[in-house]
């Protein structure tokens, strides 16, 4: 393999590498999108305290 062959495939590396890192930012932000919807639909409920220690709506 010579020099210019090698650092095509190291930089197919870089870009395949740069993607995969992309793709899990965007996962991630989208998770904690969808984390904090959840979040404010929960806050949204009222519970009540009843005298057993349950809570309920």
């Amino acid at each position: 393999m010579c020099l210019e062959d090698y650092n095509q495939e190291l930089k197919q590396i870089r870009s395949d590498h740069a993607k995969r890192i992309c793709a899990m930012e965007l996962e991630r932000t989208n998770n904690e999108k969808q984390y904090e919807t959840n979040l404010e639909k929960i806050k949204d409920e009222v519970y009540v305290h009843d005298l057993s220690g349950r809570y309920t709506k």
